[in-house]
């Protein structure tokens, strides 16, 4: 069940929980005023007059949450459904450095080699994009850096081959998909 899912449900029950006890409430009145006799209906039939359903203050909470909610699930899980395969393999690529520079910052030894990585010559580009002319050298360089990487015994090394990983992902970045830059810059290691 995702997080959306989740809220909704919540929100669901907070709104019926309402309704239903102010039903329950209205009909538990109207049958106790059915069996009383003229003169005590006058007071019952007050109560059932004044019961009121959700205030609108609270119905204009719930559809603001409820309209938050989708804004949010559209500009975060639904764009995520909606990348190209180089893209989502890119994300991964992403998480992947970031977790790698913590190793290599706790001294401890690399992940597993990350084989999906060489999906990149055949990933496709995002609709309406064109992948560069020299993408399968980019792309070659990339992968052989990362072997290289893991053949590295000592921090130093590791640090400073993997800061090479981290930099021809920025070389192909600078020429074909700015916007990451910034991310993936925050991974090289002084």
């Amino acid at each position: 069940m995702t997080l959306f899912t989740s809220i909704l449900k919540a929100i669901s029950k907070i709104c019926h929980a309402d309704a239903g006890s102010i039903l329950h409430r209205r009909v538990s009145l109207e049958r106790s005023f059915l069996r009383q006799d003229d003169n005590s209906r006058g007071s019952s039939l007050q109560q059932v007059m004044n019961l009121k359903p959700l205030p609108i203050i609270t119905l204009l909470k719930y559809f603001f949450l409820l309209s938050f909610i989708l804004f949010l699930s559209s500009s975060s899980f639904a764009q995520n459904e909606d990348k190209s395969e180089l893209a989502k393999l890119m994300v991964k690529m992403l998480q992947y450095v970031k977790a790698e520079k913590t190793q290599i910052e706790k001294g401890k030894k690399p992940q597993p080699f990350p084989d999906a990585f060489v999906k990149i010559y055949t990933a496709t580009p995002t609709a309406g994009k064109k992948l560069l002319d020299n993408h399968t050298q980019l792309s070659d360089n990339f992968i052989e850096l990362l072997e290289s990487y893991y053949c590295k015994k000592t921090i130093a090394e590791r640090k400073a081959t993997f800061n090479l990983v981290v930099q021809s992902c920025l070389t192909c970045h600078q020429r074909a998909c700015p916007g990451p830059i910034p991310a993936i810059e925050k991974n090289l290691i002084d």
